[in-house]
């Protein structure tokens, strides 16, 4: 089947001006076998991969239409990515940014979205089409908009890279990504990345690199739980002893005291995201195992919900509401569904609030959310 689909990258050998007509006729035999491909298969990316690789050779429009048919939004979004890369690989063709956009476009996942930008900047700079500044403009707006810093951080580091001939444009990036780098939630993350951004930006720019070096050598001498091994070591320790929050009699003098160390050393978490999970997991035990609602919505109240305003839109923030979403449920279904709605996490519900999404399910609270159905051919459309 796949040997089908070479047939476009001979024509363009063959002949190269279309004089025998042949474009247009193996265009639509291409679009005949595609739909019947997937039409017989569950796992239509796995099956097309290589097809949508091929033809990104030759015609990348047309693989781009066939990977928005794929039959979920994952996998057309990477059915997309994975056009997208082969086409900024390949050497055959100039890239166009209206193609790379026109793909990015039909992206639906925000997080997908900014990691196909980032790999594509990565694929640029290996293969030197970043030496073209339009490219380079186009991407810097791109990564503008990404709102992980995390991420930014990576597309950032990518276009410093990119303009390692540009003194003032690598120094005004380098800002911008110390400024998210700062943004990031988890002391031990921030520390991490900042490593791994070190070792590349080193390449083009070790001055730069060493301030960036410093600056975690700091987070970790003047932060306790900077290290990623303690970090989790005590993040492990202290989910267990949260456990155990519902057992605590909070009214009698001789056992408050747990409570409030409890509560102490949740409070000493460098990370917002992990200190709003911590504090939902010892509402939860308050709620089940000593029937105490008010503790429980005063926990929530008070301290998840104002502390879940403040973290930034990330893939971090999803993921915490995902493992959060069942102590929110119990306070307030109507609470769990607006955050839902949110951060666009039904896909993230099966990692921790498998409760709600149960009660979602039951049709009071649920809403179709994937309802956008594969992309046919229009054979009237104009090309």
């Amino acid at each position: 089947m796949l040997l089908f689909y070479t047939i476009p990258i001979s024509l363009t050998h063959l002949d190269p001006q279309d004089t025998h007509k042949l474009s247009r006729e193996v265009e639509k035999k291409l679009e005949d076998e595609f739909i019947r491909l997937i039409d017989t298969a569950a796992d239509q990316l796995d099956i097309t991969k290589r097809i949508l690789r091929a033809l990104s050779f030759v015609k990348p429009s047309l693989a781009l239409i066939f990977a928005d048919m794929l039959n979920t939004t994952r996998r057309r979004d990477d059915g997309i990515r994975e056009t997208l890369i082969a086409y900024m690989r390949q050497d055959r063709l100039p890239v166009e940014v209206s193609i790379i956009e026109n793909g990015l476009t039909k992206v639906k996942d925000e997080t997908h979205r900014a990691n196909t930008t980032i790999k594509l900047l990565e694929m640029g700079n290996r293969t030197s089409k970043l030496i073209r500044l339009d490219l380079r403009d186009y991407f810097t707006e791109k990564v503008n908009l990404i709102s992980d810093p995390i991420l930014i951080c990576k597309g950032l580091t990518q276009l410093i890279v990119a303009n390692k001939d540009k003194e003032e444009i690598r120094e005004a990036l380098f800002n911008k990504l110390i400024k998210s780098w700062q943004e990031i939630d988890t002391a031990w993350v921030r520390a991490e990345a900042a490593f791994d951004l070190v070792s590349r930006i080193g390449i083009v720019d070790q001055k730069l690199a060493m301030q960036l070096y410093e600056k975690a050598v700091e987070l970790r001498e003047t932060t306790a739980l900077a290290n990623q091994t303690l970090g989790s070591m005590f993040i492990e320790t202290l989910q267990a002893s949260v456990k155990a929050a519902g057992f605590i009699d909070i009214q009698q003098e001789d056992e408050k005291h747990m409570w409030v160390e409890l509560m102490q050393l949740i409070e000493a978490i460098p990370s917002r995201s992990l200190k709003i999970y911590m504090l939902s997991r010892m509402a939860l035990s308050r709620l089940y195992k000593k029937g105490d609602k008010d503790t429980f919505n005063r926990l929530i109240q008070d301290h998840v919900l104002p502390e879940l305003q403040f973290l930034r839109s990330s893939d971090t923030k999803n993921r915490i509401v995902a493992n959060i979403s069942t102590a929110i449920f119990e306070y307030s279904p109507e609470e769990a569904v607006k955050l839902v709605k949110s951060f666009l996490i039904i896909k993230e519900i099966g990692l921790g609030g498998r409760y709600v999404g149960k009660n979602f399910a039951s049709g009071k609270y649920w809403e179709k959310y994937d309802i956008e159905k594969p992309k046919r051919f229009n054979r009237f459309a104009t090309r």
